[in-house]
């Protein structure tokens, strides 16, 4: 879905970032040129038409300064710009203002999507991106259909919020995209949540977690086969995991076989 929005024909260039922006949740400057193709003085000047547009439309966050390199911003909706987007997508105004706690969870999810676009142009696949606000309506979408009670039950949306949805090629996944920094508890709830669901949905796309170190992988990979072989042992339909570090998940992507020509 986020590609979509890039070079959009009935959309003006802010309008284009305004929606990409959404779907990224937060992105830097890099991050934003690499999916637009933007320069980054071209970038910058829209990015200030969509600051100069209202009172909250744009908020900037920085990231942890390090020695010798600049200080690098990152750039999310305020919510007159989030109202925008709805609007333009015809869509319920439900997404909220993402603050800067969770500036480098979306950085590090974003960063995998630049890794899964260089790897479609290499192999010449195509790609798409649903981010987490669209990823989780579908969900509830999906589940409305066989079972309003669960899907309509307080809370359901806070509880499974997939990061993303990553199609490349014919191969698709769920993107979840672990920072270390939830507790075990935490990851231990989303776990459930996957399999509770995929009990119902029967989804076929793999979850794919992608793990900042190698110590934290281990722990992903470990916890979840504990859980399927204690609580969820006797169940049959179990959704398939999938673990990464960060850069190595693209081993997991189909690749474009080259062609064989006869020499003769």
């Amino acid at each position: 879905m986020l590609f979509k929005w890039v070079d959009h024909d009935r959309l003006t260039r802010v309008e284009q970032l305004q929606n990409i922006i959404f779907d990224m949740g937060i992105a830097t400057a890099e991050q934003l040129m690499a999916i637009t193709g933007m320069q980054y003085d071209n970038l910058r000047y829209h990015i200030h038409k969509i600051q100069k547009s209202g009172r909250d439309m744009l908020r900037v966050y920085y990231l942890p300064a390090k020695f010798g390199v600049r200080k690098r911003g990152a750039y999310t909706l305020g919510p007159d710009s989030i109202r925008l987007v709805c609007q333009m997508r015809n869509a319920p105004e439900t997404a909220k203002v993402i603050t800067s706690a969770m500036m480098m969870h979306h950085i590090g999810t974003n960063d995998i999507l630049l890794r899964a676009k260089k790897h479609s142009e290499l192999n010449r696949l195509n790609i798409d991106w649903t981010g987490e606000k669209l990823s989780t309506e579908l969900l509830y979408l999906d589940l409305l259909e066989i079972d309003p009670e669960e899907a309509n039950r307080p809370g359901f949306k806070r509880q499974l919020r997939p990061d993303a949805k990553l199609t490349v090629g014919s191969a698709e996944f769920f993107i979840e995209f672990d920072n270390d920094t939830e507790n075990p508890r935490r990851i231990e709830e989303k776990y459930r949540r996957y399999i509770e669901l995929h009990e119902k949905l029967n989804f076929t796309s793999p979850i794919l977690w992608v793990a900042p170190n190698e110590k934290r992988y281990n722990v992903l990979k470990t916890n979840w086969q504990s859980l399927l072989n204690g609580s969820f042992q006797h169940q049959n339909n179990k959704p398939t995991s999938i673990f990464a570090i960060a850069g190595d998940e693209t081993k997991f992507y189909p690749i474009r076989k080259k062609s064989v020509t006869n020499s003769n």
